[in-house]
């Protein structure tokens, strides 16, 4: 009767509206499109359907309800027979308590009802009646408390729990944890000359699994470190080494003895080398031994080593850093370096052209050098210096290198270049940020080849080390420089295996360049971004380069290009770059 009711009106609403328009059409009107008040059908499907055992053995179903069903008709198959009951509307759980035996599959779908009609089935659920899988690989270890940590593989999927098994000398007890489960902490109290076994087995409710094989752990303290030996260094300090020939200690204690006093220094596991760094004072003698330690006591000492701090300890000059290489315009090249030593006696300067090189030394507390020998067109000359002390010489320094261009310094200009660039790519020149791929065509856009060419050498300039290349994941490209530039993150390729290496450079790909760079070669960067920058075309740059292009503005990398624009779209022209790279230089060398 209820179906009846809402039809009837349905259709009454429906014809009068039809009456209506008919009466409107015949007095001049265009009526508006009837409306037809929807007509509620069945209930959509129930979704989700999912359902676990419990201890029991029961099947727990659950799943999503539905907005408009009166009732729900559950499905239960196994083999070829059915079961199906109703449940009334608005549950989402049930428990399936019939009995499931050992070897019998279950499966279970839903639908939901009402008064208009029966949805289609959910997702189907099934239901093997199993004993779970036996866990595998149990794995133990003894803490620093002297508590065993018990691991182990869970290789089935209806476990209910696990129980872990526990014996020493006849006497022992389980436990049970969750399923899901693979460590187990066993706290009990571990005596030196005993064995402790273990054992794991999954259950759920239809049996249990075999056990996994046996783990006997058995305490012991740990196995003295052997061959000590302490040497002093040219720097003061004494190191310290030994062979580490245990497996279970948890720290090492360093003695350091000199003559009736001294100390104990605690040292984590697995190492073998320890750094004296204390003042040594001239003439005394120190004395060294190691020993293992863990939950169950302590190893027998080592061996002892000994160092004399001899009348006069000869300390190594500590190594020179930011050696910049730079040519002039009378063919001069300029060195650079920072002094780091207090005590060298001269720096010696290795200078090398790949085929052959040679040496000069210069006194104490220098950081300049000028080399005005003839240097061969075309060549690459190479630098690196070194403090010498009265005995010891330091580490080298970085490498820095210029390459002697073609022709005179008047080949740099071949007529197309702007009157305000001469003077600056000249200077990049002196700089050695420039190279004959950039050289000319001043006009002509710059390309990502060209660019992260010049940019890796502002990179090599400013941190004082060189770029490795690493391993070339393009298909399209193998200039070194190019994959030097990805290696340092200043630039990506266009895909995976492709670069792109001769598209143009767009101004905002260049500031983000010029931008990472800075940042790769210090760490310590101001990356403040200013407040002054309202171009008329700010709205146009990527979201990606916007702060390193209002970071280049600020710090007068890139400026506006007139009538309130910065245009960042645009390309960048090879005299421009280079003037960017030179301007770049200067700021931050």
């Amino acid at each position: 009767m209820k179906v009846n009711k809402v039809i009837s009106k349905t259709v009454v609403t429906f014809l009068s509206i039809v009456l209506m328009a008919s009466s409107q059409v015949s007095n001049g009107l265009v009526p508006l499109d009837p409306v037809i008040p929807p007509i509620n059908f069945g209930p959509s499907a129930p979704t989700n359907l999912t359902g676990t055992f419990d201890a029991e053995g029961n099947i727990i179903l659950t799943w999503n309800d539905c907005t408009n069903e009166t009732s729900y008709e559950i499905l239960r198959e196994n083999g070829s027979d059915q079961l199906s009951i109703t449940v009334g509307a608005n549950l989402t759980t049930i428990k399936d308590e019939t009995q499931h035996p050992i070897g019998e599959t279950f499966i279970f779908k839903i639908r939901a009802k009402n008064t208009f009609g029966t949805s289609a089935w959910s997702n189907i659920v099934s239901f093997s009646c199993s004993k779970p899988t036996a866990p595998s690989n149990l794995k133990g270890k003894f803490e620093a408390d002297g508590s065993v940590t018990l691991t182990w593989n869970d290789n089935s999927n209806n476990e209910f729990q696990f129980e872990v098994s526990m014996e020493e000398g006849g006497n022992g007890g389980s436990v049970k944890v969750g399923s899901n489960v693979t460590t187990y902490k066993d706290t009990v109290a571990h005596s030196l000359g005993k064995t402790y076994t273990y054992s794991v087995r999954a259950i759920n409710a239809f049996g249990n699994s075999s056990w996994t094989g046996q783990l006997d752990m058995s305490p012991a303290k740990p196995a003295a470190p052997s061959a000590l030996t302490a040497i002093l260094e040219a720097n003061g300090n004494i190191t310290v080494k030994w062979n580490d020939n245990s497996s279970n200690e948890t720290a090492f204690e360093v003695s350091i003895t000199e003559g009736s006093s001294g100390n104990v220094v605690s040292l984590p596991i697995n190492i073998t080398t320890y750094i004296d760094t204390m003042n040594h004072v001239v003439g005394k003698t120190y004395a060294y031994k190691i020993r293992s330690k863990n939950a169950f006591g302590t190893s027998n000492w080592s061996n002892i080593g000994t160092v004399v701090i001899p009348a006069q300890l000869v300390l190594s000059p500590t190594a020179p850093s930011n050696l910049i290489a730079t040519l002039e315009n009378n063919g001069t090249i300029n060195l650079s370096w920072t002094d780091n030593s207090t005590n060298e006696v001269s720096f010696e300067i290795d200078i090398s052209d790949g085929s052959g090189g040679t040496s000069t030394v210069v006194g104490p507390n220098m950081n300049t050098y000028a080399d005005t020998a003839s240097h061969t067109v075309g060549k690459t000359y190479s630098y690196k210096v070194r403090a010498k002390g009265a005995v010891i010489s330091s580490a080298w320094s970085n490498t820095s290198s210029v390459t002697i261009p073609n022709g005179s310094n008047q080949s740099l200009f071949d007529g197309t270049q702007s009157g305000w660039a001469e003077s600056e790519i000249q200077q990049a020149f002196n700089y050695g940020l420039t190279y004959p791929g950039v050289i000319g065509s001043y006009k002509k856009p710059i390309t990502r080849e060209e660019f992260c060419t010049i940019v890796v050498m502002l990179y090599e300039k400013l941190s004082g080390t060189s770029a490795l290349a690493g391993t070339n994941p393009f298909n399209d490209t193998t200039n070194p420089e190019i994959i030097k530039a990805v290696n340092l993150g200043i630039v990506e390729g266009k895909a995976t295996d492709t670069f792109s290496p001769y598209d143009y450079i767009k101004r905002e790909e260049l500031c983000l360049m010029i931008w990472r760079c800075l940042s790769k070669a210090d760490s310590q960067l101001d990356k403040s971004l200013g407040d002054n920058f309202t171009f008329n075309d700010a709205s146009s740059i990527d979201l990606w380069a916007l702060d390193a292009m209002k970071f280049c503005f600020k710090n007068n990398i890139i400026h506006g290009v007139g009538n309130g624009n910065i245009a960042p779209l645009a390309n960048t022209k090879r005299e421009e770059a280079i003037s960017i790279i030179k301007r770049t230089f200067e700021e931050y060398k």
